[in-house]
């Protein structure tokens, strides 16, 4: 895994831990617009997954319904795990 695939996927996974989730789904939207440049070089089949998906996904959150948007997230982070090459 390189260093960027590391590094979304923490972006990803520390949703499951922040408090204010509805700021943080902001926080993952402005991170894919800006910061993923190097995964676009390193793997650019999860970048294009990501790119796909994110945007549209972290402007769905409601925060009426947090434990399904994470549901949704973790099959996200799931299937993006699948474009990492060892």
């Amino acid at each position: 895994m390189t260093a960027i695939e590391n590094d979304v996927l923490n972006v990803l996974e520390k949703a499951f831990v922040v408090d204010d989730l509805w700021k943080y789904a902001l926080d993952i939207q402005d991170y894919f617009a800006d910061e993923t440049d190097q995964l676009e070089i390193d793997n650019p089949e999860m970048d294009d997954y990501l790119q796909d998906v994110i945007p549209e996904f972290t402007d769905s959150f409601d925060n009426t319904k947090k434990k399904q948007w994470l549901h949704e997230l973790r099959k996200i982070i799931d299937y993006a795990k699948t474009f990492i090459k060892d």
